[in-house]
């Protein structure tokens, strides 16, 4: 049996690994012709995977018996078009087109489940700015209706800065539109759930640790979240009502939400796994549920096994990053292997390399993924491994910076 898998990226290669495990040829399409994934799968094609059209005469071509998308919003959409063109199983087209554009989202949202749809207004000219601002009143958070990892998202925390936002998000925005929402504080949770027959099951829950405005840059995630059972028992209601107001079915699905004073309210929600060590760390080792093996299950029309195994008590993912700059040196990686309980190393940093601002997941380093006896200690161990390695940043100044 073939399965395609797009896109065929670093966050990809495990779906790929485990899909061949379970004995299935995979291959692998994406529109970067040195994608890593191409290595790791029986066939690969160079292929733009938004082109639905030459996507589809390659899966015929293969006779490909199921279609995923992996830990990548702007997959999902031709992922579920392919899938429906050919017959195959997949979560319907609608729902996912809703969940992958945050203007039809936010839209669907506030017609079906106000109380969780923060305050928002679409801009697709420039003249709705001065509109937008009256409506929602600094802070604002822009972002672009169709773009993903937290690229073109930021905080205008004054008028005065609401257009350099807006222009920031267009540039992001292949639909050259925006969306402005009212900016929300609290605590915010990665909702990892298992759709089937429209069934749903809430696997993992994670708390999320962020960048301080004015951008929103995830900086690592906790397993099992800490949270009261009362107020667990509110975030897997929001969820499952979430997911039922968007007719999601047959896919796994990341569903991000926020802890505030009013309530839970939903950030973004996904139609598939989630990237970021989430889907294939936190989730197998925090609450012993594999997702890449029940993702690639619901792609063929399977009941997935989310029975949980043997687990630790707690997992925490952690990402490096650096000062905008290029990167001149690198020491303490051999200490980060030595860290207790980590179990994934990944490490992008390499010398020479040339790091921006961290506005979103691009200027991310790698990660490290430790375990522990509960969240806490995992978190703990994370946060001491991460910062057993410097990175050493050269600025045009010529002034090197070293950061922990």
């Amino acid at each position: 049996m073939w399965l395609l898998i797009m896109p065929a990226g670093l966050q990809q290669i495990p779906a790929i690994q485990e899909a061949r495990k379970l004995g299935l040829r995979v291959i692998a399409i994406d529109r970067n012709p040195q994608a890593e994934g191409f290595k790791h799968a029986d066939a690969s094609a160079a292929i733009d995977p938004l082109d639905t059209q030459d996507v589809i005469c390659l899966a015929r071509e293969y006779g490909v018996d199921a279609v995923l998308s992996v830990a990548c919003d702007p997959c999902a959409l031709p992922a579920a078009l392919v899938a429906a063109e050919l017959g195959l199983p997949g979560p319907p087209v609608e729902s996912v087109r809703k969940c992958t554009n945050k203007a039809l989202g936010r839209e669907q949202l506030h017609d079906m489940l106000p109380p969780y749809c923060p305050a928002f207004h679409v801009i697709r000219r420039p003249e709705d700015l001065e509109y937008a601002c009256r409506k929602l009143a600094p802070p604002i958070v822009i972002k672009p209706v169709d773009s993903s990892g937290s690229r073109g998202v930021s905080v205008a925390a004054e008028e005065d800065s609401l257009e350099s936002a807006y222009r920031h998000a267009l540039h992001f925005s292949k639909q050259g539109v925006v969306i402005a929402e009212e900016y929300l504080s609290g605590r915010q949770f990665s909702v990892e759930s298992v759709t089937c027959r429209r069934k749903t099951a809430i696997v993992c829950i994670s708390e999320t640790k962020v960048t301080e405005p004015p951008y929103c840059v995830s900086l690592g995630h906790t397993a099992p979240a800490s949270l009261s059972s009362n107020a667990q028992d509110a975030l897997k209601a929001a969820v499952r009502d979430v997911i039922q107001a968007f007719d999601l079915t047959d896919c796994v699905s990341h569903i991000e939400m926020i802890l505030t004073g009013q309530g839970m309210k939903l950030i973004e929600i996904g139609p598939r796994q989630s990237g970021g060590a989430i889907a294939t760390h936190l989730a197998p080792h925090a609450m012993g549920v594999h997702l890449v093996q029940a993702a690639i299950s619901l792609a063929l029309d399977k009941e997935p096994d989310i029975r949980p195994a043997a687990h630790e008590g707690g997992a925490a993912v952690r990402f490096f990053t650096a000062a905008s700059g290029r990167i001149t040196a690198v020491a303490g990686l051999e200490d980060v292997r030595k860290a207790a309980g980590l179990v994934d190393l990944s490490f992008l940093g390499a010398v020479g390399r040339k790091v921006g601002p961290l506005k979103d997941c691009t200027g991310r380093l790698g990660h490290v993924v430790c375990v522990g006896a509960s969240p806490q200690e995992a978190a703990s161990r994370a946060e001491k491994a991460l910062a057993s390695a410097s990175i050493s940043v050269e600025h045009e100044c010529r002034y090197a910076e070293k950061k922990g």
